[in-house]
């Protein structure tokens, strides 16, 4: 660390690989020519995240830990390992002179709030969806230097009290220097599909859990397949982490569309699925911000979205998408099928959409808002 930066760490439990660890490390890469902090990431765990540091020849620190708040319950008989995790932290941050730690989970954001506090760091607390209803985060929270909200939707969930410490952020989507070729894209897809070459993509990109609504997007199979007149398929990718693939696969053949729903599974990249695809619904309600929705759009794939959580700011206006309202398996059927039906509009929109969305969330404009919010930090620290 050269004379006159601050150290800002950025924890990762290191377990799997998503929204917040793509930003955090897309953060973490753009601050590094920052003149005035330093990025530290930290891993606790072994696995996809070190993974793909390590093909990135990215460095990292490890910091295994007994355990860490907001998995496994709170339960008695965990107390002295959360006390020994607390006190590995603070000594590690510490040792590193840790101006600012930048937590992006719910689990970093618990784990990481008193050992910062007692190091005497700054957190900046990023919040990605609602905030959660629990007495811990509504205690510890109160700690945080900055909230970062990852859209005005989140900032909404806050204890109000908080609300004057948060700033609105976008997430960061990397978007590369030029768009995938959509018909090599495609024409890829509906080799792995097996499908012909006039089949309609629709495509849905999350895990499958309630509050992404993937029974909404088989609903909408249903819906739009009685009033087409095309060959169509509904792509379902994403991790079955409430055990709901079962009973999606039953109500895909109670709705007779079984033949036409694809479960794909987890995917990771998703760029050539979302390059590919003719169409990206997005039913889920609730989302902090929705970062699928935005790599649809970067993809110019033309999207139609649940006017829900965070999708409005999103999709701000009908020149870049569509919004429906949520969990209208019938609008969404409707607004579906009037865009496979106007290949014309629908690439207008698209191109559109791709435009916003290389300006509004690019990499660059997240990481000078959150450079602003920890200097904000440090400089309120030196008043």
């Amino acid at each position: 660390m050269k004379e006159g930066e601050f150290r800002a760490l950025l924890p990762i439990v290191g377990d799997r690989i998503g929204g917040s660890q793509l930003s955090a490390l897309a953060l973490a890469e753009q601050i590094r020519a920052h003149g005035r902090f330093s990025p530290l990431l930290v891993l606790h765990r072994d696995g996809p995240v070190a993974d793909l540091l390590r093909s990135r020849s990215l460095s990292f620190e490890f910091l295994p830990v007994p355990a860490l708040l907001g998995e496994g319950g709170y339960r008695p008989s965990n107390l002295l390992r959360h006390i020994r995790a607390v006190v590995r932290i603070a000594r590690f941050l510490r040792r590193w002179k840790v101006a600012i730690v930048h937590t992006n989970d719910l689990r970093t954001n618990l784990s990481w709030a008193l050992p910062a506090r007692l190091a005497g760091s700054r957190q900046i607390w990023h919040q990605r969806t609602f905030f959660p209803q629990s007495r811990l985060a509504h205690l510890v929270s109160r700690w945080a230097a900055r909230i970062v909200c990852v859209s005005e939707y989140c900032k909404s969930t806050l204890p109000s009290d908080r609300r004057d410490r948060a700033v609105v952020v976008f997430n960061p989507i990397p978007v590369p220097a030029s768009i995938l070729d959509r018909p090599a894209a495609r024409a890829a897809l509906c080799r792995e599909l097996g499908v012909g070459p006039a089949t309609r993509i629709i495509l849905f990109v999350a895990n499958l859990q309630p509050q992404k609504r993937p029974d909404i997007f088989i609903r909408v199979a249903q819906k739009v397949r009685e009033v087409s007149n095309f060959p169509i398929i509904f792509v379902l990718l994403g991790e079955d982490k409430k055990g709901m693939q079962s009973k999606l696969e039953l109500l895909a053949e109670d709705l007779k569309v079984s033949d036409i729903v694809f479960f794909g599974g987890f995917r990771y990249p998703v760029d050539h699925w979302m390059a590919g695809a003719d169409l990206f619904l997005a039913p889920q309600v609730c989302e902090g911000f929705g970062r699928t929705l935005v790599e649809a759009m970067h993809a110019q794939a033309p999207v139609v979205a649940a006017r829900s959580g965070g999708h409005p700011e999103i999709v701000i206006d009908p020149n870049v998408g569509v919004l429906v309202p949520a969990d209208d398996a019938g609008a969404m059927a409707q607004a579906v099928t009037q865009l496979l039906s106007d290949p014309n509009r629908a690439s207008l929109i698209a191109k559109r959409a791709s435009a916003v969305v290389a300006t509004k969330f690019s990499a660059e404009a997240h990481a000078e808002a959150i450079i602003n919010v920890y200097e904000s930090c440090m400089d309120l620290a030196n008043r």
